[in-house]
C-alpha cells in the first residue's frame, strides 16, 4: 500500500508525500534496493538531500554494481559521493563464492595427487593456482565488504561548525555541509567526534547527524 501510494504521489509530483511512503516502506523492507532507489529520487526531487544520501548510499552498497544507482550517487554533492562516502564497485557475495569453490576444489586436488601419487606437474600447478586465486578472490572480497560496512557512518542533516573539543565555546576548524558523510568515533554530552574525509577529526552535536545505517530496522 505505501509503495502504492508512493507512487502515485510521485507521479502527482507532490514528492515529499512520496519520499514519505517510500521511507516508510524501506523501514519494514530495509534490504529492498528498488525501494531505497525509489526512496531516494522522491527525496532528491524534493530537495531533501540528506534522506537521498542515506537512500542512495544503503543502495549502492547492497548492490555496488548497479549502474542506475552509481549514476544517482554521481548527482550528490561531494561529500556525499567521495572520500568515506566513496563505494568500491566489488561484487563481495560473488567473489566470497568463488573463493570458496576455488578454496575447496584446489585442496581437493592437491590432496588427491598426495594420495594416489597420479597426478602430474599440471595437476599439481591447477591446484596451486586455485588456492593461490581463492587467497585473492577473499582478500578481495573481505576488503569490499569493509569498505561497504556503513555502520560506523553519518550524514551531515545542516552546515555546522567543526570543533575541537564538545561545546560551543571549543576553537573551530572550519565546517561541514549538508549531505556530508562522516565516519562517527566518540560520543560524549550530545556531541560525536568525527572524521572527515580530508582527515579532519573534531567535534559537532550529535543531533546534527543522521546514521547512515538505521539501527533499529527489522532485518
Amino acid at each position: 500500500l505505501l509503495v502504492d501510494e508512493g507512487t502515485a504521489a510521485y507521479q502527482a509530483r507532490r514528492f515529499s508525500s512520496a519520499a514519505e511512503r517510500f521511507a516508510g516502506a524501506v523501514a519494514t523492507c530495509p534490504g529492498d534496493v528498488d525501494l531505497l532507489v525509489n526512496w531516494g529520487a522522491a527525496a532528491w526531487a524534493a530537495s531533501d538531500t540528506v534522506s537521498a544520501v542515506i537512500a542512495w548510499q544503503r543502495a549502492a552498497r547492497l548492490d555496488p554494481l548497479a549502474a542506475d544507482i552509481q549514476g544517482a550517487l554521481s548527482l550528490l554533492p561531494s561529500g556525499a559521493r567521495n572520500g568515506l562516502a566513496d563505494i568500491p564497485m566489488i561484487p563481495v557475495v560473488p567473489l566470497a563464492l568463488m573463493a570458496l569453490v576455488s578454496w575447496c576444489a584446489g585442496w581437493l586436488l592437491l590432496a588427491w595427487v598426495w594420495r594416489t601419487d597420479r597426478g602430474g606437474t599440471w595437476q599439481s600447478s591447477l591446484a596451486t593456482v586455485l588456492v593461490a586465486a581463492a587467497l585473492a578472490a577473499g582478500a578481495t572480497a573481505w576488503w569490499g565488504h569493509r569498505a561497504l560496512d556503513a555502520s560506523a557512518l553519518a550524514v551531515v542533516r545542516r552546515p555546522e561548525t567543526l570543533r575541537t573539543a564538545p561545546g560551543f565555546e571549543a576553537a573551530t576548524m572550519g565546517g561541514v555541509s549538508t549531505g556530508d558523510v562522516v565516519r562517527l568515533l566518540t560520543s560524549q554530552e550530545g556531541w560525536s567526534s568525527v572524521a572527515l574525509a580530508d582527515d579532519r577529526t573534531g567535534w559537532i552535536p550529535a543531533a546534527r547527524l543522521a546514521p547512515l545505517v538505521d539501527r533499529s530496522a527489522t532485518r
